[in-house]
């Protein structure tokens, strides 16, 4: 057998592959666990700024404006 087929057999590359695959997934998580404290302030400025927004009446709901009338001037 030469060396040409041992290096290149089914069992090598399957081994190459979940290899390349358990290093991906590893590069990912500590992405992942880097990424996720930055990610903590936007997402809850966000959620707050939301429930601000949808806590606001509707212009259907609002209703109309009390105009002020001026008093009637009183004279002795």
């Amino acid at each position: 057998m030469s060396l040409t087929k041992k290096v290149f057999s089914a069992t090598n590359v399957v081994r190459y592959i979940l290899g390349l695959m358990g290093l991906s997934l590893f590069a990912f998580e500590q992405f992942i666990s880097e990424i996720m404290p930055l990610l903590f302030a936007p997402m809850v400025c966000g959620i707050l700024g939301f429930l601000v927004y949808k806590s606001q009446p509707n212009d259907a709901q609002m209703p109309a404006p009390i105009q002020a009338t001026p008093a009637p001037i009183q004279t002795k």
